[in-house]
């Protein structure tokens, strides 16, 4: 079926067509105000549900959009393949678009909701230029571009894919840019098919540990054999994990328990050793001393980075007393406050906490991770560090410095540590808040695994806006599709 349409800007003719495999039924007053469906407009024309025939086979549409160049107009093909695990379409589309060009990165990728504009396609001798429009490129670029629309799209729903695309086209068309290809994504189930395209690409597999690697005190299934066979396959493994309650040598220890003694401490990348670093890393004055909220791990992680830590564990028992005329004392001295996972939190802390950071010229505040929830038992999920986190900053009116995931603290230490390009780098998580969003935000490819406090239905919902490149059951998948044909 072919509708062709045909309107004026200026004195040149804009047309598009429409080639739909199957017959599809569509109606020409659908596509009206597509624009304000997606936010362009001044109005908001909401899309009518539609009862549509399935269609299992691709949908493909070309068209040929406006162009600079007078006739030398550039072919556009948006292609869409089915999958049947794909949920229904997010109201909000993200654009990630990528290109090649001699002043950019090979891996250059930037990301932007619509309507907001796409990343300028400028020669760099004009970037500076920001009198221009905000969605005019300054000089259009004669060079191969991919853009890829990562949404994920119900059976039932192919009409709305319809709206999009066109939608899409005319967003492409107002900003003058052009691409050869645009392709449709959503998360793919790790398979046969794409498991070996994924593991060629990457040579360093970062692994999470809470529900990745164990829940609690055990192990998951299949870890073992699974790190065995990456390293046997010349592949580099660290862990990352947001868990502060541990130092890298109490973490150690722990994977030796668990039976996984090729684990080394150099492997090893916590939350509570990446706030030493971020205080080493800003030159924080040894002549200051850090009030912890969490665990022993913060506490040696900053010894061994020589600073001097208080607080902690051994605050736990202590109780905080409203009494008349009563002047809570604290440490004048403290020019940091680090808040962590502690299951011994108590108003105390957070009081002393709160008056260093309030009361202490320049008295830094920093979060070890902000998780919500996490596993630290095998059969059930616990509050998270987010929770210490969220009450720090109610009665310091602040926001802290997150040093662990998804800040990309850490992964700038990795990266210095070991040479890496992000985009040979694999993050291998359970949560898509911090794992898969630590993996997105460096550049790396992502895998979430459905093990630990992501499900698959969580993963799939309409509401979720963070979606990975892959994801799979559990880590153990890796050695069965290694060992498949």
């Amino acid at each position: 079926m072919k509708c062709k349409r045909q309107r004026q800007r200026g004195s040149q003719p804009l047309t598009s067509r429409y080639s739909v495999i199957q017959n599809l039924q569509k109606k020409e007053s659908a596509l009206d105000g597509i624009g304000s469906e997606m936010g362009m407009g001044k109005e908001r024309v909401p899309l009518q549900p539609r009862k549509l025939p399935t269609l299992d086979t691709t949908i493909e549409t070309a068209y040929t959009p406006h162009s600079l160049h007078g006739s030398n107009q550039i072919p556009t093909t948006i292609t869409q393949t089915h999958s049947s695990f794909f949920p229904k379409i997010p109201l909000s589309i993200y654009l990630y678009l990528q290109h090649c060009h001699p002043v950019t990165r090979q891996d250059s990728r930037s990301c932007c909701s619509l309507p907001l504009p796409l990343q300028h396609l400028s020669d760099k001798s004009k970037a500076a230029n920001k009198k221009k429009s905000l969605f005019i490129c300054l000089k259009i670029i004669k060079t191969k571009a991919q853009m890829i629309i990562g949404l994920s799209i119900e059976r039932q729903r192919r009409f709305e894919l319809i709206i999009i695309i066109n939608s899409t086209r005319k967003f492409w068309e107002r900003n003058i840019l052009f691409c050869e290809k645009i392709t449709l994504m959503a998360p793919k189930l790790l398979s046969s098919s794409n498991f070996k395209s994924l593991f060629d690409s990457v040579d360093t597999f970062l692994f999470d540990c809470d529900g990745v690697i164990w829940k609690g005190d055990t192990l998951i299934d299949g870890v073992s054999q699974t790190l065995d066979l990456l390293r046997s396959k010349g592949k580099n493994i660290v862990f990352v994990t947001n868990n502060s309650m541990k130092s890298r040598r109490q973490y150690a220890e722990k994977f030796q328990s668990l039976g996984l003694t090729s684990v080394t401490q150099d492997e090893i990348f916590s939350s509570s050793f990446s706030a030493a670093m971020y205080l080493k890393a800003n030159n924080f004055p040894k002549d200051k001393k850090v009030y912890v909220i969490g665990g022993e791990g913060i506490l040696e992680e900053l010894q061994l980075a020589g600073f001097t830590g208080l607080g902690g564990p051994e605050d736990g028992e202590k109780r905080a007393q409203w009494k008349s005329n009563c002047l809570f004392e604290h440490d004048k001295t403290v020019g940091a406050v680090v808040v962590g996972l502690d299951p011994n939190i108590n108003y105390y802390k957070l009081q002393y906490g709160t008056l260093c950071v309030r009361e202490n010229p320049g008295c830094l505040f920093i979060a070890t991770n902000r998780d919500a929830v996490g596993h630290m038992t095998d059969l059930q999920e616990w509050p998270g560090a987010g929770c210490m986190v969220a009450a720090m900053c109610g009665s310091t009116e602040r926001e802290p410095v997150v040093v662990g995931k998804p800040a990309t603290f850490m992964m700038d230490y990795l990266i210095q540590k070991f040479g890496t390009e992000t985009s040979r780098m694999c993050m291998v998580g359970d949560r898509l808040d911090t794992d898969v969003l630590f993996g997105q935000n460096a550049g790396c490819k992502t895998l979430l695994v459905l093990s630990g406090c992501t499900s698959e239905s969580n993963l799939l919902d309409e509401s979720n806006k963070i979606e990975p490149d892959y994801y799979t059951s559990m880590v153990s998948d890796i050695t069965k599709l290694m060992d498949s044909p």
